[in-house]
């Protein structure tokens, strides 16, 4: 098999992997603003015990959230794909 298919690709760990995947400049860009920002936040909710409890829940689901929904693009566009791939072979 050629290892340039994507399936070989995939096998060897040079595609298909989150941990391959590069971020654009501007996520970067919003990623840096965000941890600065956050960190100045909670810097200052450690004098309200009540509101930092409330905001470790709320990023937590927020979190959890972003996780489930790049699950669900993750296994959609792999299901596109296949199918994508399927029509291709069909019209061979």
């Amino acid at each position: 098999m050629d290892h340039q298919s994507a399936i070989m690709q995939m096998f060897y760990g040079r595609k298909g992997h989150c941990d391959k995947i590069t971020c654009s400049e501007e996520y970067i860009a919003y990623m840096g603003e965000f941890v600065s920002t956050e960190q100045k936040f909670k810097e200052e909710l450690e004098k309200y015990p009540d509101l930092a409890a409330s905001y470790a829940r709320v990023k937590s689901a927020l979190e959890n959230m972003y996780q489930e929904q790049a699950n669900d693009y993750y296994a959609e566009g792999f299901k596109f794909g296949i199918l994508l791939g399927m029509e291709i072979i069909e019209k061979k």
